[in-house]
């Protein structure tokens, strides 16, 4: 307790009534929590079973309970995730135990299913993820599905994906972790009884991390408070939009709750003084916001360095080449922020080559077990070998070339007989159409031509000459799917190609290429992280790379909103760095070339 400034002992000797905290990177909020916990207990002489504290995940949650216990002991505060707390709800209102609960890889697995059994498209990672966070926008933001417009698909299928999900679990006695919010709203809402219980119980509301908010769980929270209401939270750390949240619900906690105290925690115990300054002058770009400048701990430190790189692989290069030679020693402390986890790629080649161990904080897909890279890698694998039937009937009729099951089964035949070519066999067959044979004859030609590119090459010419990528296009097309995050696949296929001069390598790589994660995610190393996935982490190094256009902000995010929520987002990924904070941009991304992200221009010379 003497160790608090004095903002941070106003925030936790606070007794009665509603206060919102906004704690900056690094102000010791769940430091306040904990304190404040101890205050009401010791000098307030509140009932422990009165106190309720929140949090968003359940590490979180254990990690505040132990650090607690730590300083008080043994006790009966409740320290909960909103999803646990929200079930103790629902268990003492319905006839439900943990059986019910549908785990999330069993609803992954159904809403594949589901799309494999009633669309004429692939579910690959990017749509599927796509699909299941707007099947939990629905349910978080507590909206009418009939009224809902996905940005996946066509709303009819979403809608039909949603309702035949619904149904599954309605049928099987189900809910998922969305249910949750949702039915706990529904009753307190409904259930009267239910609702004076627990607002008699928990006198006392904490709640950590309070910007991640989302609607359904905000007015939960607003009928279940009483008096006493004690948020934390950032707006400037509001980032979690595609689940729901938005930094409204702390802006507008004063209109909400009238009698609320406001207290900003301004000192950053993580940063040195240059670095503060830094991300102070970033995130005042956006206007949307509580003013409040914060300082540090008096270390001045290390100006930001910003990089400058040709490409993605030149950058991924040279940055596995400055911590090879200066940082190796501190890889544990040393993160690599990106946008997207598809970034983290050419990075995994580098620090292979490089020996470097990395350990990966996101779940990064595997980028060659797409099946557009598939399609990519069984032309390349034709091409050297042609006798590979495999592969031949895998990119056959991608782009169309109107060969029957028939027609390709009998070329094979013949084929596995004379050791003849099976696409040489295709064009002399005379039972096929004359018309037919001519796309033939043009993939022995592409075929031939292929064979005697550079691997970078070989993979531009498939997709832009043979027509790859119009192929790509007319089947999202017609099926009214969104193509881009196919194209962004087949793009960093592309520029991962530039790392090989030997075709017959990048298919080994690529078919080794879960392995090679694997054994190197078990081992200490370099983190590699999206700035999502970095909030609440810390690191002596952080490189922040492609600070570029259409990454830094994201290309999808196009509204006022959305591009304050991406000011946000690189705000995030800055402040983890506690000493050494260096930004890459890069000339050209895909051939094209690279602007600067309008965040960073203000800052370059």
């Amino acid at each position: 307790m003497n160790g608090l400034n004095e903002k941070q002992s106003e925030a936790v000797n606070f007794f009665k009534g509603k206060m919102l905290v906004l704690a900056g990177p690094g102000s010791g909020k769940t430091t306040v929590i904990i304190h404040r916990v101890k205050t009401l207990l010791e000098k307030y002489k509140v009932n422990e079973k009165n106190i309720l504290v929140i949090t968003f995940t359940k590490a979180a949650a254990d990690e505040m309970k132990n650090r607690f216990q730590k300083i008080y002991g043994a006790n009966k505060v409740l320290f909960a995730t909103f999803h646990s707390f929200f079930f103790r709800i629902i268990r003492h209102v319905y006839n439900i135990s943990v059986e019910n609960i549908f785990a999330e890889t069993e609803k992954k697995n159904l809403i594949k299913q589901i799309i494999k059994n009633n669309f004429d498209f692939n579910s690959d990672e990017d749509f599927l993820k796509d699909i299941l966070n707007e099947i939990g926008i629905v349910k978080n933001e507590l909206l009418d599905i009939n009224f809902y417009n996905s940005k996946s698909c066509a709303s009819n299928d979403f809608k039909k994906i949603f309702l035949i999900y619904e149904g599954y679990k309605k049928k099987h006695k189900k809910i998922d972790f969305d249910d949750m919010l949702s039915l706990c709203h529904k009753i307190l809402t409904k259930n009267k009884s239910a609702l004076e219980f627990y607002k008699s119980k928990y006198k006392f509301i904490l709640i950590d991390e309070f910007q991640d908010i989302n609607r359904a769980q905000y007015e939960c929270i607003k009928l279940l408070t009483t008096e006493n209401l004690f948020v934390v939270g950032d707006d400037d750390q509001s980032i979690y939009k595609f689940r729901g949240a938005r930094p409204e619900f702390l802006l507008d906690f004063k209109k909400d709750f009238g009698d609320a105290k406001i207290i900003i925690l301004d000192k950053n115990y993580r940063s040195s003084e240059k670095i503060i300054l830094f991300c102070n002058k970033v995130i005042a770009q956006n206007k949307n916001r509580y003013q409040k400048k914060t300082s540090g701990r008096g270390l001045i430190g290390i100006e930001p360095k910003i990089l400058k790189f040709d490409d993605i692989n030149d950058e991924a290069k040279k940055i596995a080449a400055m911590i090879k030679k200066n940082n190796l020693e501190q890889a544990n402390d040393t993160a690599i922020i990106f946008r997207t986890n598809i970034q983290a790629q050419a990075f995994i080649i580098n620090f292979m080559n490089l020996n470097i161990d990395y350990k990966l904080k996101d779940e990064v897909s595997n980028l060659y077990d797409n099946w557009v890279s598939q399609d990519i890698l069984a032309y390349i694998k034709f091409c050297l070998d042609q006798s590979d039937i495999k592969s031949l009937g895998q990119i056959i009729n991608r782009p169309k070339r109107f060969i029957s099951k028939e027609m390709f089964i009998r070329a094979s035949k013949k084929s596995l007989g004379d050791k003849k070519n099976i696409l040489k066999n295709l064009f002399e067959d005379r039972k096929i159409p004359l018309w037919r044979r001519a796309p033939i004859e043009e993939l022995l030609f592409h075929v031939k031509k292929i064979f005697g590119l550079s691997c970078y090459d070989c993979v531009k010419y498939i997709r832009k000459i043979i027509g790859y990528d119009n192929f790509i296009r007319e089947f999202c097309d017609a099926r009214k799917i969104k193509s881009r995050w196919l194209f962004e696949i087949l793009d960093e296929v592309q520029e991962s190609a530039k790392n090989f001069s030997d075709k017959s390598e990048f298919v080994l790589y690529a078919e080794n290429f879960s392995i090679n994660m694997k054994s190197s995610n078990e081992n200490p190393g370099v983190t590699l992280t999206t700035m999502h996935s970095a909030k609440g982490l810390e690191f002596d190094t952080v490189y922040l790379i492609s600070a570029i256009e259409g990454l830094v902000p994201h290309e999808k995010s196009v509204t006022d909103q959305e591009l304050e929520e991406e000011l946000r987002l690189f705000y995030v990924g800055l402040t983890r760095a506690k000493n050494n904070l260096f930004i890459s941009i890069i000339k050209s991304r895909y051939e094209s070339e690279a602007k600067v992200s309008r965040f960073l221009k203000p800052f370059l010379k």
